[in-house]
């Protein structure tokens, strides 16, 4: 069996003289062999023709058709060997363009169903009123319990960003796996709901001592009373300052954790209250810097004031006099010069020299 493609012409006066209705001569392929040969080859070759097939999914689905990145789409014509043509954001089209094989097409189009009705499924949405003082406790800790629970029941939850003021919750997924995770918020929420709460008002300059470094100290005080306790923000001008808020399951556990925090309040205050009126006298009186006192100071050192020289005299001082110039010795000077010990000074400027 012999198959022969025609030679590719690059006449365009040639191709436009032929009709439409006549087959062009660069649009056939010759196949000879046996009868049988011939037809296999023949369907082979037709299944091998590309064609474009057009499949409707929803606009709003595309970007998880994509993927990140274009990843996902990108698998799809790798894993089918077509092109999946996406139409462009502002174009908001639902028509998704697959061009190859009338096979392989055909396959790449059932996928994207596929996918659609996946999506479908999971497009599932409940919405929660939860009081955003709850909302903290269903993220967790640095997010861990909100991650949980988006893992265990393959959801997405959103909740409102803390500048936004909004107490919905939304969860969007297969509609049963939704309702579970409806169900367990609803249960952290009733729990919260019904703990006891209460307000104590602890100097907040002894606030940072309770928490403790990186909050081991505060955290070891809940675990014994098993409560929780919220200081203020800081940073939040309308807020009480010493206002710390106290809650659990049980009353009486609660009432101890505030004796706790009393305690350890006059406790530190005293350390507090000492360490502040012995700063005092590192400032000084007037509350200043170090350098703040001594700015009456002359800069350049020592200075001599009415020193005879500054008199106004037009002569030059007279070093031997002992009313301008006085001994440093007291006397002393004199009476070592008498028993011959050293020579005797006669000022305390030293003797005067001649020029």
């Amino acid at each position: 069996m012999d198959i022969k493609f025609p030679d590719r012409s690059d006449d365009p006066e040639a191709v436009a003289e032929e009709s439409s209705d006549v087959p062009r001569a660069s649009d056939i392929i010759r196949v000879t062999g046996r009868p049988e040969n011939c037809e296999s080859a023949k369907q082979a070759l037709l299944e091998q023709v590309p064609v474009v097939v057009e499949v409707d999914i929803p606009f709003d689905m595309h970007r998880y058709i994509i993927g990140k990145a274009g990843k996902d789409v990108r698998e799809l014509m790798r894993a089918y060997d077509v092109n999946i043509a996406v139409p462009p954001q502002e174009r908001q089209s639902n028509t998704i363009v697959i061009s190859g094989s009338p096979k392989s097409a055909a396959a790449a189009k059932e996928a994207l169903l596929e996918k659609r009705h996946e999506l479908e499924a999971k497009s599932f949405e409940v919405k929660l009123q939860v009081d955003a003082e709850y909302h903290p406790k269903i993220i967790g800790q640095r997010g861990a319990m909100i991650k949980k629970m988006r893992e265990k029941y393959d959801v997405n939850i959103q909740l409102p960003k803390r500048d936004e003021g909004e107490d919905i919750i939304t969860i969007v997924g297969v509609e049963d796996q939704v309702l579970a995770a409806r169900d367990e918020i609803m249960k952290i929420v009733t729990d919260l709901s019904g703990r006891v709460a209460e307000d104590v008002e602890i100097d907040h300059r002894v606030h940072s001592r309770i928490i403790g470094s990186r909050g081991k100290n505060v955290r070891e005080i809940m675990k014994k009373f098993d409560v929780e306790i919220r200081f203020p923000k800081s940073g939040d001008k309308n807020a009480n300052p010493n206002l710390v808020t106290i809650s659990g399951s049980d009353r009486d556990r609660v009432l101890d954790a505030k004796d706790e925090l009393l305690n350890l309040e006059e406790e530190y205050i005293q350390d507090v209250t000492e360490h502040e009126y012995m700063k005092s006298f590192v400032k000084g009186p007037s509350g200043g810097k170090e350098g703040d006192r001594n700015k009456d100071k002359p800069a350049n050192g020592f200075v001599v004031k009415g020193a005879p020289w500054e008199q106004g005299k037009s002569e030059a001082p007279d070093t031997q006099n002992t009313e301008e110039f006085p001994s440093f010795g007291n006397g002393v000077a004199a009476a070592n010069a008498d028993s011959g010990i050293g020579r005797p000074l006669s000022s305390v400027w030293g003797p005067r020299k001649h020029f």
